[in-house]
C-alpha cells in the first residue's frame, strides 16, 4: 500500500535575503582634491620708491610681453624733492666758490705780511692770522663742496627713480596678484603684480592624511575645471613631506600637460579639481 502511494513534488526552498545574490558593488569613486593652476616661474614687480599708483596698465589674467607697462606711480613728490636737491647743489656750489676765493685770498695776504715782517714793515704775527683764515675758509669750502656732492647724487637719485616711475614687466607671461589700485599706496619693495610664466604650467593641489600614500613622483593626474571638455593631464613632480597645520594636509605639484590644450583655455589661476589616474590615464 505505501508503495502505491503518489510520490509528492519536491518544494523549492524559500528564496530569502541570505540566498538571493548580492547585485555587484559599484565602483568606488577617487578622490577628488582642490587645485589651482600657477607656474613654475614667475616675478613680483616691485617698485624702487615709496608713491601712490596713479594709474593702472593691466588686468589679472592678461596676457604680457617683457617692457610692457603695468602700472605709473605718482611722481609729484619726487620732481619737488629733484628741484629743492638741485636748489641746494646751486647754493653749496656757490658757497664752495666763495669760500674758495676767501682762502685763496688769506694765502695771497699771508704770502704779503710773511715778505713786509723781514723787513719789519708787518707785525710778526701778521702772517699767522692770514694763514689760520686760510685754513678756515679752505675748510668751509671742502664742507660746501661736500654738500653740492650729497644734493647731486640725491638730484641724480631722484631724476632715475622718476624715469622708472612706470613699472614694467620683466618677462613675457600673465599678469597674476594685483595687489594695489589705483589711488593706493605702493611701498619701496613691495609687490604691486606678480608675472607667471605661461608656457610652464604646474597644477598645485592639496591632499589630506589619508589619502598621501596614494601619491608617487611620476603619476599621472587629472586637472577638471569648469568650461574645459575634456580633463587635462598632469604628471606629479613634487610632493611635500611637512603636513600644513591645522587641517593636516599635503601640497602637492604636478607639470600640466598643454599639447592637447587650445591656446589660454587653461591660464594661472584658473581653479578646479585633481582626480588621480593610473599610468594609462585611466580614473
Amino acid at each position: 500500500m505505501a508503495a502505491c502511494a503518489t510520490e509528492r513534488p519536491a518544494t523549492e526552498p524559500e528564496v530569502t535575503t541570505a540566498t538571493r545574490e548580492a547585485p555587484p558593488a559599484a565602483p568606488k569613486e577617487k578622490p577628488q582634491f582642490v587645485a589651482i593652476i600657477t607656474a613654475r616661474n614667475s616675478n613680483v614687480v616691485t617698485p624702487d620708491f615709496e608713491g601712490r599708483v596713479k594709474k593702472l596698465y593691466v588686468h589679472n589674467g592678461q596676457p604680457i610681453k617683457a617692457g610692457d607697462p603695468i602700472a605709473e606711480l605718482d611722481t609729484r613728490d619726487l620732481i619737488e624733492q629733484a628741484a629743492e636737491a638741485e636748489s641746494g647743489e646751486s647754493a653749496s656750489m656757490a658757497e664752495a666758490g666763495a669760500s674758495g676765493a676767501s682762502a685763496s685770498e688769506s694765502l695771497r695776504q699771508a704770502g704779503v705780511q710773511e715778505r713786509l715782517s723781514r723787513f719789519g714793515a708787518s707785525a710778526p704775527d701778521a702772517a699767522k692770522i692770514e694763514r689760520a683764515k686760510y685754513a678756515e675758509a679752505g675748510a668751509r669750502a671742502g664742507a660746501s663742496a661736500a654738500r653740492a656732492k650729497q644734493y647731486r647724487a640725491k638730484r641724480e637719485d631722484l631724476k632715475n627713480k622718476i624715469a622708472h616711475a612706470t613699472l614694467v614687466a620683466p618677462m613675457d607671461g600673465v599678469i597674476s596678484t594685483i595687489k594695489l589700485k589705483e589711488g593706493e599706496l605702493a611701498r619701496k619693495g613691495g609687490a604691486v603684480a606678480r608675472v607667471y610664466d605661461s608656457h610652464d604650467l604646474v597644477v598645485r593641489f592639496a591632499v589630506t592624511k589619508e589619502h598621501r600614500k596614494e601619491l608617487k613622483k611620476g603619476m599621472r593626474v587629472e586637472f577638471l575645471m569648469p568650461g574645459l571638455e575634456h580633463p587635462a593631464f598632469a604628471t606629479v613632480e613634487t610632493i611635500s613631506d611637512e603636513l600644513e597645520p591645522p587641517i593636516s594636509y599635503t601640497m602637492v605639484d604636478a607639470k600640466l600637460d598643454t599639447s592637447k590644450l587650445a591656446p589660454d583655455e587653461v591660464r594661472v589661476a584658473s581653479t578646479g579639481h585633481v582626480r588621480l589616474a593610473d599610468a594609462g590615464g585611466k580614473r
